[in-house]
């Protein structure tokens, strides 16, 4: 008779999340610095913002094939927001933040995405007055706090 694997099988990379919650508890899964200081997060609480961030856009009404632009450095709220999206199915535009203005503009209007989400408050400046020249995109948020910018916790 054989043996069951422990291991669940992963097909999905939001199936990643449950190995996470069963097999790699840890305390400093992700860490980025906040105001020059080291933050870590934990693996429940990485799986918790991923979940807030599937349950809000859903009720932003976001359906499975809509898209989202990402254009931050790496950092854990990248991953949150890109495996949130995964979760529900919409669709991940990943955007280098060190592109040039008409390479914004280019994947932009040709990837329609509903929502940018941007690093700070240097590239919301660059970037905010394509919501108004961009029919598809809705609104852009930070994931610093910006002045006058929506952050990506609402």
């Amino acid at each position: 008779m054989m043996a069951k694997n422990p291991y669940m099988t992963i097909t999905r990379t939001f199936d990643l999340l449950e190995l996470y919650r069963t097999q790699y508890k840890m305390e400093d899964s992700f860490a980025g610095k906040v105001n020059g200081k080291w933050e870590k997060l934990s693996s429940a609480e990485y799986i918790r913002q991923v979940n807030d961030f599937s349950c809000g856009l859903l009720s932003l009404g976001f359906s499975p094939g809509d898209k989202i632009a990402i254009i931050s450095n790496n950092r854990p709220e990248w991953n949150v927001a890109d495996m949130g999206m995964a979760q529900i199915g919409v669709v991940s535009v990943p955007i280098y933040p060190t592109s040039s203005f008409d390479d914004f503009l280019y994947i932009l209007r040709h990837s329609a995405p509903r929502v940018i989400l941007v690093s700070g408050k240097i590239l919301y400046e660059k970037l905010k007055h394509l919501v108004q020249d961009t029919p598809d995109i809705e609104r852009i948020y930070t994931f610093n706090k910006v002045t006058d910018a929506q952050h990506w916790s609402e």
